[in-house]
């Protein structure tokens, strides 16, 4: 029997994936994505973590304020809900390192980008290539030309500077639960 390709595969999910919250673009461009290097290259990603509302994440950004006894040492691991990707629905925690090496690999022509060097396991959906930020110091995010998939539209993306700050992420090991970002 034939391979039905990708297109057939929209429930394909790891156990206690949560994908409700993610905007249709995110969500679109993961699920493409993953079907993906489900099809081509016989390689599974999962969701460990994606939206999270504003108290949930103001929640875990103040659990990591009092284990480091600072806000400026938690938001090397952890946003406040205002800087969250998660919050606003664009930011996906992904297991496991291959898959997330597939999508460092391919992810862009679906406009999702692995955003901070010492967390392999955080994407982004961003409608245009965006340089990884290191450091808490990093004040703006570059971005390039890129044909990346738009589930609203077919265009492609055109060079621009984007404003916002990102907090340095110090490098560890990955959460078991993908709860960072």
């Amino acid at each position: 029997m034939p391979c039905a390709g990708p297109r057939s595969l929209p429930g394909l999910r790891f156990p206690a994936e949560d994908l409700r919250g993610l905007t249709p673009e995110t969500l679109a461009a993961f699920t493409h994505a993953r079907a993906e290097a489900f099809w081509r290259d016989r390689q599974l990603i999962g969701l460990t973590s994606g939206y999270r509302d504003a108290a949930q994440q103001h929640q875990i950004f103040t659990a990591e304020v009092r284990r480091t006894g600072s806000v400026t040492a938690a938001r090397r691991r952890v946003l406040p809900p205002q800087e969250s990707s998660h919050v606003r629905g664009l930011a996906l925690d992904v297991r496991p390192t291959e898959g997330a090496r597939w999508l460092e690999q391919h992810g862009g022509r679906y406009g999702l980008y692995r955003i901070y060097d010492n967390e392999w396991w955080h994407f982004e959906y961003r409608s245009s290539a965006s340089v990884r930020l290191p450091t808490i110091g990093a004040m703006a995010c570059r971005t390039i030309p890129s044909g990346s998939f738009s589930p609203a539209s077919a265009t492609r993306n055109v060079s621009r500077i984007c404003p916002g700050a990102a907090a340095d992420r110090s490098a560890s090991p990955a959460p078991a639960l993908g709860y960072f970002g």
